[in-house]
């Protein structure tokens, strides 16, 4: 986060909202009434444990890992070797949530990345590796709750030649882009605002198992205001088919 302002950061809602559950779930106190107002303050704490044990089984079956289109998602604590795990905590994490568990000398910091970054590099198919460096482990910490997703899938309308265009980021600059003429049989999704702020265009994956979603504000300058003022009807109506 600390380069926001010059690196591409990439969030994951569906790793945020896991770790929140996996947290509140072993949580007590005004810690856990702080998450479940977050995450369903209208579910009980049983049914939250078994929506996400669903969500977690969804990506697990060999019907979402087809041919076309692969999904992996894994997740694991790291606790100090000084701390006493919950036993019922750790039965669920194992069994219902297909996580993993590992006790770590936190006191060692070049011992926690490596062993952080070797569960994110596999848990990636080697796509990410050095994800966590020693200096950005707090001093003191006695757990690290990892949750990563791995998607891979081949497009339905394969891209032309990359081509060099300017991207208008903070700060800009000029990257290899996919390029694609888009024609109607194609079947792509353009959604486009009424007051002419942004355009939202869908790109199918194979099949039609998955669609990567690109949203674009009319304004270079305007990415920011967009960003501050997401919402969850906005992704309703970038979404829409």
């Amino acid at each position: 986060m600390e380069n926001a302002t010059s690196e591409s950061i990439i969030f994951s809602p569906t790793c945020i909202l896991t770790e929140l559950s996996l947290l509140y779930i072993g949580a007590n106190g005004k810690s856990a009434d702080e998450i479940h107002e977050i995450i369903g303050k209208d579910l009980s704490k049983n049914e939250i444990i078994e929506l996400l044990a669903e969500k977690i089984n969804r990506h697990k079956k060999a019907a979402f890992g087809i041919q076309d289109c692969t999904v992996t998602f894994a997740n694991k604590l790291f606790y100090s070797e000084l701390c006493e795990i919950v036993s019922e905590f750790s039965e669920i994490l194992k069994t219902k949530l297909y996580g993993e568990i590992q006790a770590i000398d936190f006191t060692s910091k070049n011992l926690v990345a490596k062993e952080l970054n070797k569960f994110i590099q596999k848990s990636t198919k080697n796509q990410i590796s050095n994800a966590i460096k020693e200096n950005e482990i707090p001093d003191g910490t006695d757990l690290a709750l990892i949750s990563s997703l791995h998607f891979i899938a081949a497009w339905k309308d394969s891209f032309e030649p990359r081509r060099l265009e300017t991207f208008y980021s903070t700060p800009e600059r000029k990257i290899a882009m996919m390029s694609q003429y888009a024609l109607p049989q194609m079947n792509w999704n353009l959604v486009q605002d009424d007051d002419k702020e942004w355009d939202c265009l869908g790109i199918p994956y194979l099949n039609f198992k998955a669609w990567m979603y690109i949203v674009l504000p009319k304004k270079e300058s305007s990415l920011s205001e967009l960003i501050k003022g997401m919402t969850k009807e906005s992704f309703d109506k970038w979404t829409q088919r």
